[in-house]
């Protein structure tokens, strides 16, 4: 069994896998439209967290999106593990409460690096839970992100944690975290906030060079 992440599940890896690798999707948009009251925000001030929109409806029903592109871009760049036969209960049990705030699983194929293609479950909230929030503008979206925090920590690490993970993706290009992720920084270093801090928060350094590990060789555990 494979397990696709797009999100935290890319650098927050708390279950056990025998493998995992650089791989992307298609016929997707990643953006930051789902809210969260129970892991990045709460039921008084919920933040806001990543889900994947099938592109076909991104581009019928969302063109008002402030990074709505009118060509082809529906690949989204994550990782991929192989779970071991005797750990997929627990795993999967898990992840079901991990991603418990509208989110279901999902099947799709996972094109990796090395030309091998897979099957793999990923969890995506849709936009017909009642947690959707779809489309506002950047400057909405950041300033909700900067000052949200719930029971799994703050919401600027969430966003800032893979945006600094993705950027050593050669291949993506995802400009929804960039320009959020720069807005958050403004909105930060403005204010004086420490910028070791702010650069990696939850995402150590160390955590950083053990991803660049897998971008160009497989990690088995």
């Amino acid at each position: 069994m494979y397990i696709f992440g797009y999100g935290s599940l890319i650098w927050k890896v708390d279950f056990p896998y025998q493998e995992r690798h650089p791989c992307y999707v298609k016929g997707f948009v990643r953006r930051f439209w789902q809210s969260s009251s129970d892991h990045r925000g709460t039921p008084e001030k919920p933040g806001i967290v990543l889900t994947l929109i099938p592109y076909d409806i991104y581009k019928e029903y969302y063109k008002k999106d402030d990074f709505f592109k009118s060509e082809e871009d529906d690949l989204v760049w994550g990782v991929v593990y192989k779970i071991r036969d005797e750990d997929i209960d627990a795993v999967i049990s898990h992840l079901d409460h991990r991603e418990k705030g509208g989110y279901e699983q999902f099947t799709t194929k996972c094109y990796l690096k090395n030309l091998q293609v897979v099957d793999a479950t990923i969890y995506v909230a849709s936009h017909l839970n009642v947690g959707f929030l779809g489309p506002a503008s950047k400057e909405t979206i950041a300033r909700t992100i900067a000052i949200s925090y719930g029971p799994s920590g703050l919401n600027k690490h969430y966003l800032l944690g893979l945006r600094n993970c993705l950027r050593l993706f050669k291949e993506s290009n995802d400009q929804h975290l960039e320009i959020l992720g720069d807005l958050v920084e403004e909105y930060f270093l403005d204010s004086g906030l420490n910028e070791e801090e702010f650069r990696f928060g939850e995402l150590q350094e160390e955590s950083l060079l053990a991803l660049k590990v897998i971008l160009y060789s497989n990690e088995t555990n």
